[in-house]
């Protein structure tokens, strides 16, 4: 996570809070043709996005993949913030990684960042 800015890092980290829960579902989504998604993941395919693809919908993200990239966009930044982190981009070998080492990533952010969700001092 070093090689990403820290508005990536605290963004991916609300990802990893928000929206991911099933990560087989996740990493199935992904890893599907476009095909299969529309058949498996149908109850699950953002409709209303604007984006080009098909997007896995969640509570505040959507997600998708493009070649050998993941898409993550923050559909409530894209509404209302300025000047705020609207889409991340990680290879897909590195986002799979990631999310199904989300107990580690946590770790990792808690020891190197300042955050008040993890200072045990209030």
């Amino acid at each position: 996570m070093k090689k990403y800015d820290s508005m990536t890092i605290d963004k991916f980290k609300d990802y990893l809070f928000v929206d991911v829960g099933d990560i087989d579902i996740i990493v199935g989504f992904i890893k599907a043709n476009d095909e299969t998604k529309i058949q498996e993941y149908s109850d699950m395919i953002c409709n209303y996005s604007g984006y080009k693809g098909i997007f896995l919908d969640g509570n505040q993200y959507i997600i998708s993949n493009d070649k050998n990239e993941v898409h993550i966009i923050d559909t409530v930044a894209a509404e209302y913030a300025k000047n705020s982190l609207i889409e991340m981009v990680f290879e897909i070998d590195e986002f799979i990684f990631l999310i199904r080492h989300k107990k580690e990533y946590m770790e990792w952010f808690k020891q190197n960042t300042k955050c008040i969700l993890f200072d045990n001092t209030y």
